[in-house]
């Protein structure tokens, strides 16, 4: 009897701890309210002819590393917000598994971010 229960205890505790952690995960997406000083930088060759390059100041941490210096395709970026040069602060989030878009790779190879909230720069 004495046994079977040490075998049957480290069993329950560990299904308790499995199933009570696994509902609480969370996937970061990169998405944050903290908003990003960028630059735009042109229509990109690669994905379509209205995604838009832009330039991150600074490395932001929460984002794949990109081969061209702080590079990235905003997707959904406002009519308003597509001109060369163009001082921007962004707030983005990552491209879900769905969301991701084909690209022919003539042009740069650059991750793609969604852009959630955007404004002008004052500088």
């Amino acid at each position: 009897m004495k046994r079977l229960a040490l075998m049957i205890i480290p069993a329950l505790i560990c299904g308790m701890v499995f199933t009570s952690c696994g509902s609480k995960v969370a996937i970061d997406d990169g998405g944050d309210d903290e908003y990003y000083k960028a630059t735009v930088r042109g229509k990109g060759l690669d994905c379509g002819n209205n995604i838009f390059m832009i330039q991150f100041d600074e490395e932001v941490t929460s984002l794949p590393i990109s081969l061209w210096i702080n590079f990235y395709y905003a997707l959904d970026l406002p009519e308003e917000y597509k001109t060369e040069g163009k001082r921007i602060e962004v707030q983005f989030r990552l491209p879900k598994v769905d969301e991701m878009i084909a690209c022919n790779a003539m042009g740069l190879a650059l991750p793609h971010i969604f852009i959630v909230k955007v404004r002008c720069l004052m500088e």
